[in-house]
Order: C-alpha cells, then structure tokens, then sequence
C-alpha cells in the first residue's frame, strides 16, 4: 500500500479539512485534560517489561497494560531530532535540523524561534494551560528566548545540553570548547543556588521529587487549571551511571558489564514513573489525566538492546526509530483499555493532537504557528477507537541532503540510501564491556530502597516480538550498501525485522521503489528552507566567556555575562606550617596490607604547593599544585601534566589536611574523588 505523492503545502491543507472531527472534543462543557508526556532517553525497544523477559519495568509495564500500547510507534534516529519533532510538530528537516553537527555547534545554534513550541501553542488554548518541564533539553539556549522557558513553559528545571552525569556534582559535559562545565538550569539562570547543585542527588531521585512538588503546588493553587508536564527523562544515556540499588535487582546478570548497567538505569525510570502517576492519583488529578509514555530513539549499540529489530541509534533501520510506546488514561473508553494498536505513529503527530485535546484551534495550529504547518496529524480518534484507522500512512525517517541519508516509509514499504546508514547488525544482547562508572554519594540526604513492587513479573509480547533472544535474532547480512542508482527497500509489516534482502526487494518491486522515491520528493518539495537560529557571538568567543563562568547559561542576549568577583588574596604560610607540609607521603599506607605509593610535597612560604608523584603506579597526572590556608588544615590541589593511565582522574581535583590521630605527629591528604586513598606524611 503506498499513498499518493503529495506536495508539502498541499498535504498540510489536506491534513486540516481531514481533521474537523475530534471525537474527545465532542463535549464542549468537559474540562481539558491535564496532559503528561514522557520521554525516555535511548530506552531500547527490548528494554522494557512488555517487550523483554530481562528489564524489569512493573510500573510501565502496568500503565501499558491498563492502557493502548502503540507498538508502531516512530521517532527520529537520535536524541535532538525526535525532541525537536515532539515539541514543533515537524519532521528536523523542516525546521532546519539538517545543519546541526554539520558545522552548527550546539551551544551557538537552535531550534528557530519562527516556530512556536507546544507549550506555547497550548497557551493559547481556550483555557491556558501551565505548562512545567523537567530535564533534558537539548534544543538551544544561547539566548534566554531560546531555553524552555522562553518557548512557553511556565517552570523548568535540568540541563541544556544532551548529555550529563547522573548526579549533580557539576554535570560535566564533554563541551564545544574541550573542558568540563556545569550544566544544571532554573527556568531563567544557572541552579547553582539551589541544593541539588551540591547534594549529588541521583538525577531520577531529584527529578521525581520535583514533580511531585510541582503536582502537589498544581493542585493546591491552580486547580481550575490544565496543565502540560513533559519529563524528558535523562536516564538511560550515556555517562552510564546508577545507583547500587538498581544495579542490586540485576544479580544473575554480569556485574560492571552493559546488561546489568543499562538495565538498572531503565528501572530507575521506571520506579520514577511510579512516583510522578502515585502524584496524580493522591493529589486527585489522575482521573482527568492523559499520560504518554516514548523513547527517543532506539538504544545504542551495545549497550541497550533493540532485538529483534534491525540496527541501532543513528541508523536508519527499525531499531533505530521504532521505539516503545504507550497512551494511559483513565478517559480512554474501555473498548481500547488493554490492547496492543498495530497502527502507524510519528512523534510529531502528539503535537497537533495534544493541542487538540487542549481546545487549540486548527487555524492556530496549522496556520499560525510556524512557517510551514505541522507534519504531525491528530490520531486521537485512531488511538481511541479500534475500527479507525490511523491518518498517518506515511513518515520521513530522514532526508538529509547534507549528509547524504534519506529514508521513507509509506503503507508497507520503507525505502533507505545514502551514506552512513549506520549499525545495520541485529546486534546480540549480550554482556559487553561498558558497565556503570563511578556516582558521587548524596550528601545531605536519603533515598529509600525501592519500593517492593519492582520485580519480574509477567511479560506482554506484541504480535511481532519476539521473547528472548533467538538465532534468528541476530543472523543475516550485516553489511549493506544502498545507493540512490540501487536503493533498499523493505516490507517492513511483512518483514518487521529486515531479514529479508533489500536489493532483490527493490530489484522485484521497481514501481514501488519508483512511487516512493517521487513521494518523498513532493512531499519534500515545499519544506521550510531556513536554517537553524545561530548565534551571533563566534565560537573562539564563547570559548572565552565559558571558560570563565564554567556554567552553561544563555549568553548571547545582549547582556554580557558578569563578571566572577577577583580571586582572593592567598594568605602566606608560617614557618611552621611549611615544615608541617614539606617532606614525603604515603598513599595507601593505611590499607591493610598496605598498598604504598610515595609523592613529594614541597610548600613554600608564599602559600605555593606542589606535589609530585615519586613511585605511583595509579597516578594519571604528573604533578599537583595548589594552596594551604594559613593553619595548614585546608588544602586545595589541582593536578596537571599528562592525564593516562588508571584509574582516570579529571583535570579539577579537591582535597582537604587534616589532623591524622593514627599517624603519629603526621597529616592525611583526603581527596574528595573516590578512588583516592588517605595519604600519610612520614615523619
């Protein structure tokens, strides 16, 4: 089945007269529904409950199950394209997307401020609604018209960027700019005031109590109100963190491997999930609730596990953009509670029809809110009805003139070419080498074991999945080439897997491969051609400014960031403090057998210390210089030189001296890193 090839401009016109009919609006004098919209971060289409006999999901699992379970549900490839989808209603390309990595940094450019955002849109709904956000971001901030509050969400709390550690002890990123920042923001400025910048707190811990004040805060003051929640969870990407207890529910699998790390970062989603719909229901929201639940992408490679779909994040097969998927509400009518919809989905279709579920008018949405309209179409009545079928029959996976990719999906068939067309393996879930590193403690504060309920139970399987891992899984031709003069095609409903060989598909179906070719490009044919919003201050620039704030923030609003306050005077050293510094330390003497590692520490009386490895075979700096406060109780070292070696070590490293009572007449260096030991002065 192949639809007929439609120019741009005209599909929208057509998509407005289609959709004149809402069957949930029927009832002008219902209230609208509070809506929710979750997004997990590269959770793997066999990475949760309905689809695996390993990842332990019980509080998704059962939202599913008591709701529709979208098992052909879309997304884009990776993480800032289906965000940029969800929010805008258009396919990346339509928005200017193709640009960014290609030349565009992400700290100098967004998403165009042309189009309005679904926060934005649902403020003009017939009854506003407040709209909060929690997490990650990753759609542009450089000025503050560009951070989510900017784009029409009333609160947010998280990072900018697309990538953080798990706990908040700086949320260093790998940066533009090559050094490590802080990356944590409240609704207009940098969250260094507040105490989940210093606490550590584990990023689903902190985010799931900010909900659930923000559901609590809704209900007590605003209850006359709809409100819009998007939870764009941080967790599973990448740094691979989790706390022991989730790691704990894994014991028969591996441990420090991938398995066992990814997984348990899935059940801290999950155990989240549980928190923010318990919110609802003890703050008497559920009931008028209409909660979706998507990842963003299928998982990477090695990592997370895609099975029995073909591919991997980045890549243009099914396991790259068929994602898990679910709609829960206590208003879908009972004919649908349950069930599992073989129909067809693209994230970019919740935005038109959560703007719909608010009030929002068509004209609002499909002529007034951007250059071009909406990709997205309304599914509700598809969604809620079990005879009625999607309007969705077609989806651009990726058109990308830059890079050279382009795949489209119509009726049945999936056409792909070009380059990188990324992991085409059906990649084995086994145990692999990448398990969860180090997670600072949390300070001041508790978290209590999880709750009783996540454990195995039961698992669903849709009516293509597979349970377990098979042969069949993880055979055929990894290798393909497919050319815009030899394209590959796929019966994707037939072959939801891709087993079959694509060539001799194309080879066999010439007119398919011809319908679908023209299709894409007539659809294409009106896209928006403006590029992303850029910044205008230049990257050596904002090297600049960054290295001295060391705090991702907008920057380029025509308010120069100030200033920090000058560094205070160093006191000098007295003689006797000197003489208590100098001379040689043992790391590791303390240990049982000692484990002896030997530095030279040499302190002057104008307050400069220097410490250099002697015999350290775990030491990946070569020298540490820093200074002592005057009753040489506090010292502050920063290690330098080459960074190699194990265990590794970040460039910025803090430690305190400290009265020794076991050593006699000795002092201890206590690094505030985990794997530095107490380091003993001889005397």
């Amino acid at each position: 089945v192949i639809v007929s090839a439609m120019p741009r401009r005209m599909a929208g016109v057509a998509v407005l007269v289609a959709q004149l009919g809402t069957s949930f609006l029927a009832a002008a004098d219902s209230p609208a529904p509070h809506l929710v919209f979750m997004l997990g971060d590269e959770i793997g289409w066999n990475n949760v409950g309905w689809h695996s006999n390993i990842s332990l999901t019980p509080q998704m699992y059962a939202l599913a199950a008591g709701g529709v379970t979208l098992d052909r549900h879309y997304v884009q490839r990776w993480c800032a394209p289906t965000r940029t989808a969800l929010m805008t209603g258009r396919y990346p390309y339509n928005v200017g997307l193709n640009e960014y990595s290609h030349g565009v940094q992400e700290e100098r450019s967004a998403v165009p401020l042309a189009f309005d955002m679904l926060p934005k849109l649902l403020k003009s709904a017939p009854v506003p609604y407040r709209t909060h956000m929690l997490a990650k971001w990753h759609l542009g901030y450089f000025t503050q018209a560009h951070t989510p509050v900017g784009r029409g969400f009333d609160s947010y709390f998280g990072f900018l960027l697309g990538q953080s550690t798990h706990d908040t002890r700086g949320s260093q990123v790998s940066h533009t700019c090559q050094i490590s920042v802080t990356d944590l923001y409240n609704s207009t400025q940098p969250a260094n005031t507040t105490p989940f910048a210093t606490n550590h707190v584990y990023n689903t811990d902190m985010y799931s109590e900010l909900a659930t004040d923000l559901i609590a805060d809704h209900a007590a003051n605003h209850a006359d109100d709809p409100f819009f929640f998007y939870m764009p969870f941080q967790n599973s990407h990448a740094p691979y963190q989790c706390p022991q207890r989730y790691l704990d529910l894994y014991p028969s699998l591996p441990a420090n491997k991938s398995q066992r790390c990814f997984n348990a970062m899935v059940s801290a989603v999950d155990e989240s999930v549980g928190k923010l719909v318990a919110a609802l229901k003890v703050h008497g929201l559920y009931s008028n609730t209409i909660l979706i639940y998507s990842s963003d992408n299928g998982g990477p490679a090695e990592m997370s596990n895609n099975l029995p779909l073909r591919g991997a994040k980045f890549g243009v097969f099914e396991g790259s953009f068929r994602v898990p998927a679910f709609i829960h509400s206590a208003l879908l009518p009972p004919a649908v509670v349950g069930t599992i919809s073989e129909k067809l989905f693209h994230v970019t279709d919740w935005y038109v029809t959560l703007a719909r579920l608010g009030g929002v008018s068509l004209e609002r949405i499909h002529n007034q809110s951007g250059p071009v309209p909406p990709d997205g179409m309304d599914v509700w009545d598809a969604v809620t009805s079990p005879t009625t079928a999607s309007p969705r029959t077609m989806i651009v996976h990726e058109f990308d003139p830059i890079e050279d990719i382009y795949a489209v999906r119509s009726g049945d068939w999936k056409l792909i070419w070009g380059k990188s067309l990324g992991n085409s393996d059906w990649i084995p879930d086994v145990s692999y080498d990448t398990g969860c590193s180090y997670l600072l403690p949390p300070v001041n504060t508790t978290h209590p074991t999880p709750p009783s309920e996540v454990a195995p139970m039961h698992q669903a399987v849709s009516s293509d999945q597979s349970r377990g891992q098979t042969r069949a899984d993880v055979a055929g031709t990894p290798s393909i080439t497919c050319t815009a003069a030899s394209p590959c095609l796929f019966n994707v409903v037939r072959d939801p897997t891709e087993h079959e060989d694509p060539l001799h598909n194309a080879r066999s179906n010439p007119n398919v491969v011809r319908q679908l070719q023209q299709q894409l490009a007539a659809y294409t044919s009106g896209r928006y051609t403006g590029g992303l919003d850029q910044a205008v201050t230049t990257e050596d620039a904002y090297c600049r400014m960054i290295k001295t704030t060391r705090w991702v923030h907008p920057y380029d609003d025509g308010v120069q960031p100030s200033p920090p306050p000058p560094p205070s005077p160093v006191p000098p050293l007295p003689p006797a403090v000197v003489a208590k510094i100098n001379g040689t330390w043992c790391q590791g003497c303390r240990e049982t057998p000692p484990t002896p590692e030997w530095m030279a520490v040499t302190a002057s009386g104008n307050n400069d210390i220097v410490v250099t490895p002697i015999n350290c075979t775990g030491c990946c700096w070569t020298t540490a210089k820093g200074t002592a406060s005057a009753d040489g109780k506090t010292l502050t070292l920063v290690a330098s030189g080459k960074v190699s070696g194990k265990p590794p070590c970040t460039k910025d490293q803090g430690g305190t001296l400290s009265k020794d009572t076991t050593a006699p007449g000795g002092y201890s260096i206590v690094w505030t890193v985990e794997h530095w030991k107490s380091w003993i002065k001889l005397a």
